[in-house]
Parts: C-alpha cells; sequence; structure tokens
C-alpha cells in the first residue's frame, strides 16, 4: 500500500508539474440531466413548491457527453493550485431550503451533470465516489437552485452531493474514469520509471 501511495503522489507532483506549462484551452460538454426530483419536506407555508413547479432540465445524451453543447475551458492560470477542467457529476443532490425558524424544504435530485469547472490541481485526471457539502461558488449548486421558480438568494440553503465525480485531465480528457485507483498509480509509476531512466541513462552513459 505504501508504494502504491508513492505512486499516486508522485503522479500528482507530475501533473502539476505538466499542468504549468499547459496554456491552451480546450472545449467542455455542458449540460445538465435530472433523472428523478422528489419533495421530500415542505413545512414552509408561504412556499409553494412542487414537482410540476420545477424547471427541471432532462437531457438524456449527458451521461455519455455525446451530441451536447460544449463550452471553451479558459485559460488556465501558468501558476496557482487551481486550474480549469471538464467535471462530470453522477449521482444524487440533496438541497434543504431553510427560512429562519419558519421551516424548512428538502428536494432530492438524481442526475448527471457537466461543465467547465475551477479545480485542485491535485484532483485533475481523478474519478471518485463521494458524499460533500457543495460550497456557495459550486456550479452544480447554482445549478440546481435555478430549478426553483422562487428566488432562493435570501433563503439558507444546503446541496449536498451524493455519487461521483470525475476531473478530466489538461487536455479535457477523462482518461481514468473506468480505471481502479491502483491501475492508475502504476500507470504513474511506470511513466515516472521511464523518464527517471532515460534521464540517468544521459547523465552516466
Amino acid at each position: 500500500m505504501q508504494v502504491v501511495q508513492v505512486c499516486q503522489v508522485l503522479l500528482s507532483v507530475s501533473v502539476a508539474i505538466t499542468t504549468v506549462s499547459f496554456t491552451a484551452g480546450f472545449k467542455c460538454a455542458q449540460c445538465a440531466d435530472i433523472r428523478y426530483a422528489k419533495i421530500m419536506k415542505n413545512t414552509i407555508p408561504d412556499l409553494k413548491l412542487n414537482i410540476g413547479s420545477l424547471n427541471l432540465t432532462s437531457n438524456r445524451l449527458c451521461k455519455s457527453a455525446q451530441g451536447v453543447p460544449v463550452v471553451e475551458c479558459p485559460q488556465s492560470s501558468t501558476s496557482g493550485s487551481n486550474v480549469n477542467r471538464c467535471v462530470h457529476y453522477n449521482g444524487a443532490l440533496d438541497m434543504t431550503i431553510k427560512v429562519g425558524t419558519s421551516g424548512e424544504v428538502n428536494v432530492l435530485y438524481e442526475g448527471t451533470y457537466r461543465d467547465c469547472v475551477l479545480e485542485s490541481i491535485s484532483a485533475s485526471g481523478s474519478c471518485m465516489d463521494q458524499i460533500t457539502v457543495l460550497p456557495d461558488d459550486n456550479k452544480l449548486r447554482a445549478a440546481a437552485l435555478k430549478t426553483s421558480p422562487y428566488n432562493l438568494s435570501d433563503y439558507s440553503v444546503t446541496a449536498e452531493f451524493n455519487g461521483r465525480k470525475c476531473v478530466s485531465d489538461m487536455k479535457g480528457m477523462f482518461q481514468n474514469v473506468n480505471k481502479s485507483p491502483l491501475i492508475v498509480a502504476m500507470t504513474g509509476c511506470n511513466i515516472l520509471a521511464i523518464v527517471v531512466s532515460y534521464i540517468i541513462s544521459k547523465v552516466y552513459f
């Protein structure tokens, strides 16, 4: 396990170094497919919310990203720890809307979301299951808020994602989506081993 962890660290460093020199932009799929939605709870009398009133986006091609709208992903900064990447969310989003002590509304969504997103360099080329509360500036959270017919800016909103999140590499490709962490780590080790061997051969032979 220690060897695998070392390989993963080295692979992350390699990705970070390569990314610094990468300046060209690329295209990302930009779409959403809400396959299921349900009002789990509504205890706010003045907030008349039901499934029929929600603005639900449904693009069945979003899961495969074939034949969907694309967006130009801006160039990443040549410095810093965050870079633009294509991101693919697939799973459930639990959104809770609270109005002081008046009550709350809980909406559950299931589906797929894709867009160009600012991500940590270390997340490049990754794909993992997660349960996480999305930050206020998250694009998936913003997309969920837009499904409401009401302006929710004055409400307390919590959005929790439970599913699989994949982040592309520096070329906008999801090469590691279907690979296990072990295969990804060993692939990185193989690449680094080749590079190190080449450098050694140049220095000592």
